[in-house]
């Protein structure tokens, strides 16, 4: 197998000083550095796409662009089987829509999938798994 035809994944996260993903409170914004955070927008830069959970845009509603360094914003992907991300999120107002898939399964209600489709948003339904 040729590797240089493999993606490249880049895991990036934040974690606080005691190694917890959120504060105690349960907030997980703005838990690290100005400088990781920095060094995570260059990421994004040199990245193809950046892929959160839905978990992740309904708790945070990222917007997943480029905005503390210079370059493209990433397709956005967002894994959500079940279609919980808000027709209100951020990657999908303000013109985001169209640089953001949204990876489903036939378990997301067919009528917010073609909401969200409208915004220009691109649904990529998958099956569910018969176990589940």
């Amino acid at each position: 197998m040729d590797v240089s035809s493999l993606p490249v994944v880049t895991p990036s996260y934040g974690q606080t000083l005691d190694g917890r993903l959120a504060t105690s409170t349960g907030s997980s914004q703005w838990i690290s550095a100005p400088e990781s955070l920095r060094f995570s927008h260059e990421l994004r830069v040199k990245h193809d796409a950046i892929m959160v959970g839905a978990g992740t845009v309904c708790k945070d509603d990222p917007s997943l662009t480029v905005r503390l360094a210079a370059g493209s914003d990433p397709l956005r992907v967002i894994v959500d089987s079940t279609l919980r991300t808000p027709l209100t999120s951020a990657v999908l107002m303000e013109e985001a829509a169209p640089g953001t898939v949204l990876a489903v399964t036939d378990r997301a209600p067919a009528g917010k999938r073609a909401e969200i489709r409208a915004l220009g948003a691109t649904i990529l339904c998958l099956p569910t798994p018969k176990d589940a």
